[in-house]
């Protein structure tokens, strides 16, 4: 399968089960993000990708105020 095609597959699905704006690119977002809530290190996040800047990495994980301040009082305590 080609990208096109897989691109094509992924926003047919998307229509049908009512999903507005599937791209696959979601799938790599959406595995960044968890990766970084369940405790991956952003290095290892980064690997995992394919990035060679650190900072893609970081745009990848959609990572709220909430999570840092509740990944910084389990870093203090």
């Amino acid at each position: 399968m080609t990208p096109a095609g897989a691109q094509k597959l992924v926003k047919r699905l998307g229509e049908r089960a009512g999903v507005l704006n599937v791209h696959p690119h979601r799938f790599r977002r959406t595995a960044a993000t968890l990766a970084r809530r369940h405790g991956m290190p952003i290095e290892l996040v980064s690997r995992f990708l394919g990035h060679e800047n650190i900072e893609t990495t970081m745009a990848y994980s959609m990572i709220n105020d909430d999570e840092v301040k509740i990944s910084h009082q389990k870093f203090v305590s």
